[in-house]
């Protein structure tokens, strides 16, 4: 399993049309073969911080999303969203295990 993080700082005044238009990106992406969950969150210690946490079955999947429409269009405006530079990591994951709290 792959996992991707993409820290991605937001102009304040574009907030809003990056939310609306990453939310179709969020759901054709969950829609693609190989993704196993593509999910974005906001940092609570920095207004207008994204995080999006992407799992991936395997590489191959995520080389597909990649190249989709929906992520080329969404990759195209980024710039125009953007304070500063993104972020983007990638793991290779194993199994997970349940770890139990308390």
């Amino acid at each position: 399993m792959l996992i991707v993080h993409a820290k991605l700082p937001i102009l304040p005044e574009k907030r809003e049309e990056f939310l609306g238009a990453v939310t179709g990106l969020i759901e054709a992406s969950n829609a693609e073969e190989g993704v196993l969950s593509y999910r974005l969150f906001e940092s609570v210690d920095t207004p207008n911080e994204f995080l999006m946490f992407e799992h991936y079955v395997d590489d191959a999947a995520l080389t597909t999303h990649l190249q989709s429409p929906h992520f080329q269009a969404a990759g195209g405006a980024l710039g125009g969203w953007l304070s500063g530079p993104p972020s983007v990591t990638k793991h290779e994951a194993g199994e997970g295990v349940d770890v139990p709290l308390g």
